[in-house]
């Protein structure tokens, strides 16, 4: 398959197994269950820090940070 380019190989060689596959589907999960979550705790300007914290997370979960 060639060397790992994602870093999540499990490859004593790091030669590419899929590994990236299992966690692609695992940040997908996790991104799931957090845009999932309630945003309202009834206190003012919550939901505007909740939101803007949500959209960063999802980020790094999803990859989008470049990890």
């Amino acid at each position: 398959m060639g060397t790992c380019k994602c870093g999540f190989s499990t490859d004593e060689e790091k030669n590419c197994n899929g590994t990236h596959n299992v966690v692609k589907q695992v940040r997908e999960s996790l991104a799931k269950e957090i845009e999932a979550l309630s945003l309202d705790s009834g206190e003012p300007n919550a939901q505007l820090n909740a939101l803007g914290m949500k959209m960063i997370i999802l980020d790094i979960v999803r990859g989008k940070n470049g990890r």
